[in-house]
């Protein structure tokens, strides 16, 4: 199986260099999100899945967290 990592703030800046080094290395990533807009259309076109969540709200990480090694 692929591995498959989490990054949270998805959607900010630095996000982006930390999204890019896992994809070149082969593994699987899923972005959290606070908010669905159009900036997660860059991220899915990379093939990052793409989940929305909130730090606050426990059941939003436990989704994202889901099947993550």
């Amino acid at each position: 199986m692929k591995s498959q990592i989490l990054i949270t703030g998805a959607t900010g800046k630095t996000s982006q260099y930390a999204i890019q080094e896992p994809l070149n290395n082969g593994v699987k990533v899923r972005a959290m999100v606070r908010t669905v807009d159009e900036r997660i259309k860059a991220l899915e076109q990379q093939g990052v899945e793409v989940v929305q969540g909130n730090y606050f709200d426990k059941s939003s990480i436990r989704r994202a967290l889901h099947q993550i090694d």
